[in-house]
Formats: C-alpha cells, sequence, structure tokens
C-alpha cells in the first residue's frame, strides 16, 4: 500500500468518527430531547390529575382547604399543593396551586374556582302546603300539589308532591280543592277530601327541628341554626331581614326573613318576587295573614291564615302551637307545587349541596404552566 494510499484512508477514517461522534450527538440530543418531553408530559399529567383530585375533594366536603404547601409523591413524581379561599372582586373563590416534578421536568396549575350550587327540594316540604299544625281550608283555595312550571302550568308526567301534609289534623272545608300527585299519578284539585293526596298526624324526623334552619335541613347540610337569618343580614342575592315588614322593598328576592316579636301578625300582605319569604320569631308564633300578590318561591312562616294571592312554590308552617287555631283558614288563592320555583330559591342561599351530590364547582380560570 502506497503512502497517498495509507493517507487517504486515515483521512476517511477522520472523516468517518467525526461522521459517527455528530451522528452520535445527535441520537443523544434527540433521545434527551424525548426523555424530557416524556418527563414534561408526565408531569403535566401527575399536575392535572393531582388538580383534579383536589377539586373531587372540594366537591365531596365543601370545606375541605389545605392552607400550607403541602407535598406529596404521586405517579411517580412529586406534587407541592395548597387551597385556599381567597377574594376577587368582593366574590369568594376557592384558589389551587399544583406544582409537579418528574425527572427534573415540572409543571403548574393555578386554578380559581367558584362554588356554583344546585337547588334542592327541602327535607320539610312535604307536599304544597306542609305544617306542624292543624290546618284547615275554607273559602275557594286551591291547593295542588302536582308539579308546575313557573308560569303555573301543570307539568305533564312530572313527580309532584301531597296537596296537605300536617302533623296535625287536616279538614277541606267550604269549597277549597285538593289536588296532589301519589303512586305515579296526579290527581286534579277536587273539594272532595282524597286521603291519597293528604296525609294528617304525620311525623317529622326527630333530629330536625321545626324552624326555618331545621326545615331545610338543618345543620348537616349547612343550614346551623341562624343561617338563614344571617344570609339575610348579608344582603345576598337580593336578601333582606327586618323587624318591621313595612320596610321591605317589592319585589322580593334571595332570603326575606322578617322576624316578629312574640304574637305579632304581618296583615294584608301583598307579595311580589321569589325566593325564600320567612315570617318567624324565638316563640314560634310570628303570622302573616291575608297574603296577596304572587309570590314563586317557598314561604315559610310560624304560622299562616287566608292565602288570597297565588304562591307557586311551597309553604311550609312552622308552630305547633293549636292555641292560635288551624292554620291556613279561609283563602281564595291558589298554592300551587313547583319544584323548579323551590330549587331557584334554595340555590340563592349556596348551601345544602352536598345531599343528592348537589355541590358543584365553577372554573373561573386554569392556568397552565
Amino acid at each position: 500500500m502506497g503512502q497517498s494510499t495509507i493517507i487517504m484512508v486515515i483521512g476517511v477514517a477522520i472523516a468517518l468518527t467525526f461522521v459517527i461522534i455528530n451522528s452520535n450527538e445527535r441520537v443523544k440530543e434527540t433521545t434527551d430531547k424525548n426523555v424530557n418531553y416524556y418527563a414534561k408530559n408526565v408531569a403535566v399529567n401527575i399536575c392535572n390529575s393531582a388538580t383534579e383530585m383536589l377539586l373531587s375533594e372540594v366537591a365531596d366536603d365543601k370545606s375541605f382547604r389545605v392552607s400550607n404547601l403541602t407535598q406529596k409523591k404521586m405517579m411517580g413524581g412529586i406534587v407541592d399543593y395548597k387551597l385556599t379561599d381567597t377574594t376577587i372582586d368582593g366574590k369568594n373563590k376557592i384558589k389551587i396551586s399544583v406544582l409537579a416534578e418528574y425527572n427534573g421536568e415540572t409543571a403548574a396549575n393555578i386554578l380559581v374556582a367558584s362554588p356554583s350550587f344546585e337547588g334542592f327540594i327541602p327535607i320539610g316540604l312535604r307536599a304544597a302546603i306542609s305544617t306542624f299544625n292543624d290546618v284547615r281550608t275554607l273559602g275557594n283555595l286551591t291547593v295542588d300539589g302536582r308539579d308546575h312550571d313557573l308560569n303555573g302550568k301543570v307539568i305533564k308526567d312530572a313527580v309532584g308532591v301531597y296537596s296537605v301534609w300536617s302533623t296535625g289534623k287536616v279538614s277541606q272545608d267550604g269549597s277549597s280543592r285538593f289536588g296532589g300527585y301519589a303512586n305515579d299519578k296526579d290527581y286534579q284539585p277536587t273539594p272532595a277530601f282524597n286521603s291519597t293526596i293528604t296525609k294528617q298526624n304525620q311525623s317529622f324526623p326527630s333530629d330536625y327541628t321545626n324552624t326555618p334552619d331545621g326545615v331545610l335541613g338543618g345543620a348537616s347540610v349547612g343550614f346551623s341554626e341562624g343561617t338563614l337569618k344571617y344570609i339575610a343580614k348579608n344582603g345576598k342575592e337580593g336578601s333582606q331581614y327586618v323587624t318591621d315588614p313595612n320596610k321591605l322593598k317589592m319585589p322580593l328576592s334571595g332570603v326575606t326573613y322578617v322576624e316578629l316579636s312574640s304574637g305579632s301578625k304581618w296583615n294584608n300582605v301583598t307579595l311580589e318576587g321569589s325566593g325564600i319569604l320567612i315570617v318567624h320569631n324565638s316563640s314560634t308564633n310570628a303570622m302573616i295573614d291575608n297574603v296577596k300578590g304572587n309570590f314563586k318561591g317557598l314561604l315559610i312562616s310560624d304560622h299562616i291564615d287566608q292565602i288570597n294571592g297565588k304562591i307557586i312554590g311551597g309553604v311550609i308552617g312552622l308552630s305547633k302551637e293549636n292555641t292560635i287555631g288551624p292554620a291556613i283558614g279561609l283563602g281564595a288563592g291558589n298554592v300551587l307545587y313547583s319544584s323548579e320555583a323551590v330549587k331557584i330559591a334554595t340555590k340563592q342561599t349556596g348551601k345544602g349541596q352536598v345531599i343528592n351530590d348537589n355541590f358543584r364547582l365553577t372554573i373561573d380560570y386554569w392556568l397552565d404552566k
């Protein structure tokens, strides 16, 4: 082999070495990129999974919070997270911060969510009219437990409730008419007493009280005693609290709480609006009398006498004192059960969502990094 050939071979070998080195570097670079890409994807997946888990925790327990930065191992990586209450533009929010790390790659989520609530039918609403007292209806009053829409039209094939439900006696007199729902069947209003849709001498669960908060479900669903009064005083959704009904502003909305002195009566009431209207005192002897106008939602009063307007939703009477006399009495109005009206009213309280899996979160924004 000549000298020139040897030089050529050496040159080719050197060039080939450079090619191999460059190729190896490119393979290594590509491999590193693939490894980093994989690690980044895993970090993102860990981060998103941790965020979803925290959201699920809040859905199961609306009071769940993690105030201090907490670290845990997850899916082969490490997650740091924190979940706290915050206020933005005067509104209560939940802030979730999550940082995930996997093989040197990181991913982060910053999530701000608002509690959003579904309405519910309270435990104390067993019929279009539910009371802890004797009931007697007179006049031309119509009480209909069939389910109605917000315009007072019967919803075909919908599940309704009884006409009247009472822990005492029920007397249907005068030209009053009862209609309702029972045994998967609608019953049109009629002046003839029908025990299928009218329930008397009933029992209410002993662990609930005959108070406004109690009939909505009590502390187990967020209504510890005083909650509704607090909401009313806070003005949420247009809520109002008064001791003088003349100071109320119509139309009503949210929770309207009228706290009367013992034995007092709110007379000649012309209602406008919607929500939850409460007439109550600690002696459970406040009365609303001669109710006129139109109201959509839930009326809760210690004692109710003379309904001459239209109530679309439901009525609950709290008083156990028969010395006041039977509830309802003479009237020429309409009480039309509406699950839609009741759910809209209870939704505005922002409470009671754990029962029936009704607690939800509305995502305001979700920032990925």
